[in-house]
């Protein structure tokens, strides 16, 4: 597979300090107008300077086979080439704790010499001993007692398949990388061999995931018993070289972000979700593709009208036999097009959270919770809840509004903004939770009374589905840009406008009375049955193992 860039490939997944601190390299499409940085980072909570044990700049001339040995000698961490390689510019930090840093995420960075632009990232995970190692992978590996040891799929788990999972961003709290890793422990259960491919990682998923170059390269992989399921969701540089894989191929869209909706505040992820929507088409070459919602569906089918004038209209609602016949006309083979809602074993790992009951207990007394959770990016609308919130309180100042997720930084500055011009009794009623854990997270949605997303852009949206899960009532926009109402599907309460004072009134009225409160959970633990862990994980292995023995009757 020819790769334009520079990368790395490394051939450990980890090290042990206490054993053989060596790692090897071999460097790609290396040369003189490229330079490499090896950054040394503590996987938990890693900041400048405070917590950064140093970085080692290495001009690598012709030598593209690298070896390096990592030391942690008098609170000092240094890498050394074992090939005599001259550290031309470094970086070290006197007061390294080793109890603090460990374990230690060793960043390999290639840069242009020119601008200092990162040319590829990856990284490689250094754990004090074996202990250190298996109580991390304690964190990723999910105990088989957690999900069934075989689902009920009617055709046979060949012993020889291997899956690799393919993701552009492997982040934690995040719905995509958090279903991959549902996926991964499906497989898992099963008996299939199973590895996660990314490009952008958690440290400390690193050492549980590869770099997608190390599939590229791979030339031991059998063509006929390795599939990919390649998660598409934004621009991917390497989507060109994952398409001419001579393998199975399944694709798994999540949907891509309105680019209007973050330009304002991020012009260049903006520009990423564009591309990503404009390649979209490319996908259609795909053996199979899965998309998590009807309006994820429409979406793709809508960005195959630019290169197909005889693709008309499609609605959401439209039938797999309306959809057939559409596909009869034009170069679509549209039974290769399935829904499959990303939930595999969420239901199943939920039940297995312990609560943490004091941060439950705290929130709890603090009023009535008002809940929203999930990244607070533009799209989200989070200045939209804060209006609603500013008229909640003036009919019940007992209310609290929890937003829970991690925040977009110029979002940020502007939301802080709004809050700003509230008096000080409101401000002190807004709780910013962004760095929680799931047993937080799993207190905080049975500690509220009402969820609320006014999101006007959703593939899916998973903390819907969560706070069904926790019988919450459930406000949600219906907007032809967001699968939130589909979700819902006639349960929970859905607003059509931004009449602030009339979703305050509503939300008071599911705060305040029961028999209201009870009768709208009913309608949603109704509508949860459609979303019951074990019906869609086989779904998924039906359409996996579809593909796999080339059954195109699976449905």
């Amino acid at each position: 597979m020819k790769i334009e860039k520079p990368f790395a490939v490394i051939e450990d997944k980890y090290i042990l300090l206490d054993k053989k601190a060596v790692f090897s390299l071999d460097l790609y499409n290396m040369d003189k107008d490229y330079f490499l940085v090896l950054d040394v980072y503590p996987i938990n909570k890693p900041s400048h300077p405070t917590r950064h044990p140093g970085w080692f700049r290495f001009d690598t001339d012709e030598k593209n086979n690298l070896s390096f040995n990592i030391k942690f000698i008098n609170k000092k961490i240094l890498l050394e080439s074992a090939d005599d390689l001259t550290v031309t510019e470094s970086w070290i930090s006197q007061t390294a704790c080793e109890n603090d840093i460990f374990p230690l995420s060793i960043r390999i960075v290639i840069r242009k010499k020119i601008n200092n632009e990162i040319a590829f990232e990856t990284s490689i995970i250094c754990y004090k001993n074996d202990n250190d190692y298996i109580e991390h992978k304690k964190y990723f590996e999910l105990p088989q007692s957690i999900i069934n040891e075989y689902i009920p799929t009617q055709l046979i788990i060949p012993k020889q398949l291997k899956v690799c999972i393919i993701l552009k961003n492997f982040y934690d709290n995040d719905a995509i990388g958090y279903f991959v890793w549902e996926m991964y422990s499906l497989l898992k259960t099963q008996g299939i061999e199973a590895n996660i491919y990314t490009v952008n990682c958690d440290d400390k998923f690193r050492a549980f995931a590869n770099h997608v170059t190390d599939l590229l390269m791979d030339k031991e992989l059998s063509i006929d018993d390795t599939i990919l399921v390649y998660n598409y969701s934004i621009k991917d540089d390497y989507l060109d070289d994952i398409m001419h894989l001579p393998y199975k191929k399944i694709v798994y869209f999540h949907g891509i972000t309105n680019p209007e909706a973050l330009r304002v505040f991020d012009a260049e992820l903006a520009e990423e979700c564009k591309i990503g929507l404009d390649e979209l088409y490319k996908i259609n070459t795909f053996d199979f593709i899965m998309v998590n919602s009807k309006h994820t569906r429409a979406v793709y089918l809508d960005s195959l009208k630019r290169y197909n004038e005889n693709l008309a209209d499609i609605s959401e609602e439209a039938t797999d036999e309306e959809l057939e016949f559409i596909g009869e006309k034009v170069d679509i083979d549209v039974k290769k097009i399935k829904v499959i809602p990303p939930v595999l074993t969420s239901q199943k790992l939920w039940d297995n959270v312990q609560s943490d009951g004091q941060f439950g207990k705290s929130l709890s007394a603090m009023g009535d919770i008002l809940l929203f959770v999930g990244r607070m990016f533009p799209h989200k609308k989070i200045e939209d809840i804060l209006s609603v919130f500013h008229e909640l309180l003036k009919i019940n100042p007992n209310a609290v509004l929890a937003l829970v997720g991690g925040m977009h930084n110029s979002y940020q500055k502007y939301l802080k903004y709004k809050i700003d011009q509230l008096d000080e009794t409101e401000k002190e009623r807004i709780l910013f939770l962004q760095q929680v854990s799931r047993n937080q997270l799993k207190s905080a949605y049975q500690a509220s009374k009402v969820f609320i997303t006014l999101s006007e852009d959703e593939g899916f949206c998973v903390p819907v589905l969560e706070a069904m899960r926790f019988h919450i009532p459930i406000i949600a926009k219906k907007i032809s840009t967001s699968a939130a109402d589909e979700l819902l599907n006639k349960a929970g309460k859905l607003v059509v406008d931004n009449n602030f004072i009339s979703i305050a009134e509503e939300i008071n009225k599911l705060m305040k009375n029961d028999d209201y409160r009870n009768k709208i959970i009913e309608y949603q633990d109704k509508r949860l049955l459609d979303f019951y862990d074990e019906k869609l994980s086989v779904k998924f292995m039906d359409a996996l193992l579809g593909v796999y023995y080339k059954n195109e009757n699976i449905n």
